[in-house]
């Protein structure tokens, strides 16, 4: 996908997120695919993302999730991380009275991908997950 620079990584700042790493093709296209969404539909993309994460952490141990799976929920959360930076729900200068009620379930948004990039099942990308993590 033109545009979308490839191995940038998540940069949390005091309140969000600033920068978004794309290291696949699926995930620049899942970013592209949010492009346009609205605070009211992120919200449910991020819901979905969630309840995912909640499956992955819920997983029994001898039933580990797919690293196919893993790749597309990373690609989920990152793209959500990179439209959320696109619509500036959060400023580093505003105070936390400041952000709105609704925004503030975005601020999961690293904690998830961290999590989601520490579940990686491929030991060879094992390093490079973590890092990015």
């Amino acid at each position: 996908m033109e545009g979308v620079e490839s191995d940038v990584r998540i940069a949390p700042t005091s309140m969000g997120v600033d920068v978004v790493a794309f290291d696949g093709e699926e995930e620049a296209e899942e970013a592209g695919r949010m492009q346009g969404t609205t605070e009211f539909q992120l919200a449910h993309e991020f819901y979905d993302a969630y309840k995912a994460c909640r499956k992955l952490h819920s997983a029994e141990e001898g039933d580990p999730p797919s690293q196919a799976d893993l790749d597309a929920l990373s690609g989920k959360l990152k793209a959500i991380a990179l439209r959320v930076g696109q619509l500036r729900l959060f400023s580093p200068n505003e105070e936390l009275d400041d952000v709105g009620t609704a925004d503030l379930k975005f601020l999961l948004v690293p904690s998830l991908l961290g999590g989601v990039l520490g579940a990686t099942c491929d030991l060879a990308e094992r390093p490079r997950t973590l890092r990015q993590a």
